[in-house]
């Protein structure tokens, strides 16, 4: 089974009213094999919660108006804007966000070659 994502991510320092704000703009601009919505968010807050699971990906609404028709807590996005006041945590965000994404496809692979569907076992004894 082949799993492909391509993640781009744009990163800029905006000036806010109280110092700067170092964002992370994180867009899968190619999924093969998967979807590519796997950003996970928070419907009543709409903010950015984490990267999906195999779990989420497979469960998780797509969008906003998805998530709020279901009644779900969460739903998915295929970008994700994140800022923080330091470079040092926008950097090991960044870094954090490419970790887990890799993690996903990983997971997912494994989890429809090894783990999903139906198998059928025979025991004999004597």
């Amino acid at each position: 089974m082949t799993v492909r994502i391509d993640l781009k991510q744009t990163k800029s320092v905006v000036e806010g009213p109280e110092g700067s704000i170092y964002k992370t703009l994180n867009e899968i601009i190619y999924a093969q094999g998967i979807p590519a919505e796997v950003f996970v968010f928070a419907r009543e807050t709409q903010e950015f919660s984490n990267v999906a699971s195999v779990w989420q990906v497979q469960n998780l609404p797509v969008g906003y108006d998805a998530a709020t028709e279901a009644g779900s807590n969460y739903y998915r996005k295929s970008t994700a804007e994140v800022g923080y006041p330091s470079v040092e945590t926008a950097v090991a965000f960044a870094a954090h966000v490419r970790s887990r994404v890799d993690g996903l496809l990983n997971e997912f692979v494994t989890s429809g070659e090894q783990f999903v569907g139906t198998n059928t076992y025979s025991y004999t004894a004597g």
